[in-house]
């Protein structure tokens, strides 16, 4: 439940995402979810030096949304992606049987 009245540092956080404060016990402190090769380079050099710095905090709620959102679109990225070279590979397999040629 967000705090009501002026927030303190040393017993709230503000949350990553909905920007409310919360205290402590009510987030978690996980590193932001990776929706590029950009945030995925920052996240891992995060994780293998545990940096805390770019740990952010996130209210449960905001971090089981954001963290479903980034796997849907890993998801979406990786279907996509097994989709093309699919196609590909189909296109290829009808060129070389020479159902594309041209008359």
């Amino acid at each position: 439940m967000p705090v009501t009245g002026l927030p303190d540092r040393k017993i709230h956080r503000l949350c990553w995402n909905c920007r409310c404060w919360f205290h402590l016990h009510e987030g978690i402190l996980d590193f932001p979810p990776v929706t590029g090769p950009l945030s995925f380079l920052f996240s891992l050099s995060g994780r293998m030096l545990d940096d805390d710095s770019r740990r952010r905090f996130y209210c449960l709620a905001c971090h089981d949304k954001v963290t479903l959102r980034a796997k849907h679109q890993r998801q979406t990225l990786q279907w996509s992606v097994l989709g093309l070279i699919m196609a590909a590979i189909g296109i290829y397999a009808a060129w070389a049987l020479g159902y594309l040629q041209l008359r």
